[in-house]
């Protein structure tokens, strides 16, 4: 009896699953099977990312562009908000769709002096850096010197964070290092001054050099002298190619140095730098940038809540202690530098301004005198 009632309902399961034709079971199947798969393909022998990271040596190396994989940073051309989502895709998952992480990298760009827009520094800055004279004898000393100058300037001090300058100061020497390249025709030697730099240099004249030639110290003072014993150390078996010599002359030429604003304060600008920039998990599972915010002065009208600044608010930027900002003796376009850039780090800090969004925020200012001002601000994508 008990294997005739197992028989029945072993016949009574196959009528039920038969009920349903095979193909609508395949495709239940099918799509729990891909939706699945695509989760578990999405953290696969990836690593949980949350937060802010910085990136390493090892994330560098993932890269498909092998001038990032070479020199461990992005660039211009090796465009970071390209290439970072490629890396965190191979590399990290996020636990929630749409959840952002702030990643850290290597940013390499030319530091290139803009001239035109160049602050030159007065007697009375070279006087503040300790110098007798309105120059520096070494490049060492300028940046040295020239972060510590625009720190205790107002027009500087009060600058965002981030901000760049470029800074015009006068470099004094005695010696520089010269070349003259020498020829042979038959018998004859000829030696010619060079410009610049050669890429090849024959040979380097030393101590012994000078002292043979009659100097009392190791370099030359007149070009003819440096030349006629360069071609006679020539002669004497070096042969033609290109020689390098110490020329002394006491002079002085205009060099530039380019500064940025930190938040310890200015430093000179390092051709390789530190950026930030924001991605979104999607639910794709897939890394993608999110372009940054930016605020300019605007004269459209708000479209939030006005905002009054706070006590806690002048502290953000240094501002603490009289509550205000300093605008006094400022231009126009200087006084607006100054309030933008502190009114960016407040907004960004503590409220919550979304793209596009237009706010009136007002604030008090000190110009000789304590006055309030209103600006109106407007949150525009930075690209």
């Amino acid at each position: 009896m008990k294997k005739q009632i197992i028989y029945l309902l072993g016949l009574i399961i196959i009528g039920l699953y038969s009920c349903t034709p095979t193909s609508e079971w395949d495709d239940m199947y099918d799509a729990l099977e891909d939706k699945d798969a695509k989760a578990f393909d999405a953290k696969y022998g990836k690593q949980l990312l949350t937060g802010t990271y910085t990136f390493t040596d090892a994330d560098y190396a993932a890269s498909d562009d092998e001038n990032v994989k070479k020199f461990k940073n992005f660039s211009f051309s090796s465009a970071p908000k390209v290439l970072i989502p490629k890396i965190l895709n191979k590399k990290y998952y996020a636990d929630n769709k749409g959840e952002e992480v702030a990643v850290i990298f290597d940013y390499y760009s030319k530091v290139k002096p803009d001239e035109a827009n160049a602050y030159t520094l007065s007697d009375d800055d070279y006087k503040l850096a300790g110098q007798k004279y309105s120059n520096f004898s070494s490049e060492s000393d300028a940046k040295k010197y020239i972060p510590a100058i625009l720190n205790l300037k107002p027009q500087f001090s009060t600058k965002i964070v981030g901000s760049i300058q470029t800074v015009e100061w006068m470099y004094y020497y005695s010696t520089s290092t010269e070349y003259i390249k020498v020829t042979k025709d038959g018998d004859n030697y000829t030696a010619v001054e060079l410009n610049k730099k050669p890429d090849e240099i024959l040979y380097t004249l030393t101590d012994k050099d000078y002292e043979d030639a009659g100097q009392s110290y190791p370099n030359f003072s007149d070009v003819e002298d440096a030349k006629a014993a360069i071609i006679n150390i020539a002669k004497s078996g070096k042969g033609p190619g290109n020689y390098a010599y110490t020329y002394y002359e006491k002079r002085t030429e205009s060099k530039y140095i380019v500064l940025e604003k930190l938040d310890a304060g200015w430093s000179i600008r390092n051709s390789v730098t530190k950026q930030t920039m924001l991605f979104k998990y999607t639910d794709k599972f897939k890394w993608v940038f999110v372009p940054p915010i930016k605020y300019i002065l605007t004269n459209e009208a708000p479209t939030i809540a006005d905002i009054t600044l706070t006590d806690a608010d002048y502290e953000l930027t240094g501002d603490g202690k009289y509550k205000n900002f300093y605008v006094k003796g400022m231009s126009e376009d200087e006084q607006n530098d100054v309030i933008l850039g502190k009114l960016t780090i407040i907004l960004k800090a503590n409220y919550n301004i979304k793209l596009n969004d237009v706010v009136k925020v007002t604030f008090k200012v000190y110009t000789g005198s304590g006055d309030t001002w209103s600006r109106n601000i407007k949150a525009v994508e930075d690209n």
